[in-house]
């Protein structure tokens, strides 16, 4: 039987969510290399708008006025192709250039290795498109990115009835709009595709953050105030960490990673503040220590009595702050 070596590529469409590009992003891609694989996450085209079809990928988002022309300058986005090309090429028989479908119990053994290629692809492409995702809400700030739509099977109206007479009222016709898109600045674009492409993570304690604003976005303020109870102490613990010279004795070492989150809180992390840091952190001292309080309760317990959305307002904002005080340096040697 003919066979030949060939380099290939699996395609794969992935829904998305909550994505606003400037119209001179369409058909711009990110690029990376995962799993021995060339991964590429290419956005639509602009004529695949089809507005009011199911082939829809893309809508308008923004637009202006210029010399009686409505132009468009920013688009929603629906749905992104992930490619995955291994970098190696493979031997593939020719009668599978036929365009027919072949049944997996059908096919030799050789063969098979083409459905292991495809389920192998996958895989990759669902690791890379996460990854992506988490470098959006990054650099974005926007916690919504990628995540499943929340708003879907929410009414858009509702009917007023008279209790008692069962008498029809008034029908409210509003539609509820959870989201207004904030293109991405090409800037922000091009740093995601930079670290994209050297496989870099967002900090662990932003991508505790960005799940803490998409709860909260939820209504569900336990788990809020959880995640960015953990947020703030990932931050903590990592300030102290990168100051811990290397030749620290073991013991020494064990005592600061042992300490508890106040003493960390209190304690160490005000001594690698200046005078300056050290009032900002002032500012924002109680509200934290109720942040871990109320995230103890939760943890302890399963619930805490009368948390409101003001409160994780509050939290988030603290949270902000906290983050803004210091930046993270390298360990010393």
């Amino acid at each position: 039987m003919p066979t030949n070596k060939h380099q290939l590529v699996a395609k794969f469409i992935f829904d998305t969510s909550y994505l606003c590009v400037p119209t001179k992003l369409l058909e711009e891609r990110h690029s990376t290399k995962i799993d021995d694989c060339n991964v590429t996450i290419v956005l639509p085209k602009l004529d695949e708008e089809n507005e009011g079809t199911d082939a829809q990928r893309i809508s308008k988002a923004q637009g202006r006025t210029l010399k009686n022309k409505q132009i468009v300058t920013a688009y929603h986005v629906f749905e992104v192709t992930v490619e995955v090309a291994p970098i190696n090429p493979v031997v593939i028989p020719e009668k599978f250039f036929d365009g027919k479908k072949r049944r997996y119990d059908l096919l030799g053994k050789d063969e098979k290795q083409l459905d292991l290629i495809g389920s192998t692809s996958i895989r990759t492409a669902i690791k890379a498109y996460a990854l992506w995702n988490r470098l959006l809400r990054w650099k974005t700030l926007s916690p919504l990115v990628g995540r499943p739509r929340f708003d879907e099977g929410y009414p858009s109206h509702g009917e007023l009835w008279e209790v008692g007479s069962n008498r029809f009222i008034t029908t409210h016709n509003e539609p509820m709009e959870f989201f207004r898109g904030t293109p991405i600045q090409l800037k922000v674009w091009n740093e995601i595709g930079r670290l994209f492409s050297k496989g870099n993570e967002p900090p662990i304690f932003l991508d505790l953050y960005s799940d803490a604003r998409f709860h909260l976005t939820n209504n569900d303020y336990r788990r809020t105030v959880v995640d960015l109870a953990v947020a703030c102490e990932c931050f903590l613990r990592m300030q102290i960490e990168s100051r811990i010279p290397k030749n620290l004795p073991q013991r020494m070492s064990n005592h600061l990673s042992d300490a508890t989150i106040s003493k960390v809180r209190e304690v160490f992390f005000p001594e690698i503040l200046d005078a300056h840091e050290r009032d900002s952190l002032k500012k924002i001292a109680s509200t934290l220590a109720e942040l871990f309080t109320k995230r103890n309760n939760i943890m302890h317990d399963g619930y805490v009595a009368d948390l409101q959305k003001g409160d994780c307002d509050r939290y988030v904002k603290a949270a902000v702050a906290l983050f803004e005080i210091k930046r993270i340096k390298k360990r010393k040697m």
